[in-house]
């Protein structure tokens, strides 16, 4: 049996969006979302997955951001995949 009900779901729009983080093995963003960020507790953390065509056509360009929000900031780290 299939493992997802989505054909190809690396190239499916279903994949873009923002995303809650609730599981990971990252120790970095397990200690930020225990212990907090210079005394600041952690709010929330969640990824979001966006992808674009320059000017509409050609191949998908991806963008992948993680956040951790903190009581009165936040920490944002993006990467791009081509």
């Amino acid at each position: 049996a299939a493992l997802t009900p989505t054909a190809d779901p690396a190239s499916s729009p279903l994949l873009c969006g923002t995303w809650d983080i609730v599981w990971t093995t990252e120790s970095e963003l397990l200690a930020l979302t225990k212990r907090g960020l210079l005394g600041l507790p952690c709010t929330a953390a969640y990824q979001a997955i966006a992808r674009t065509r320059e000017g509409g056509a050609g191949p998908w360009a991806y963008s992948l951001d993680n956040a951790i929000e903190f009581d009165g900031g936040f920490l944002r780290v993006g990467s791009t995949c081509e």
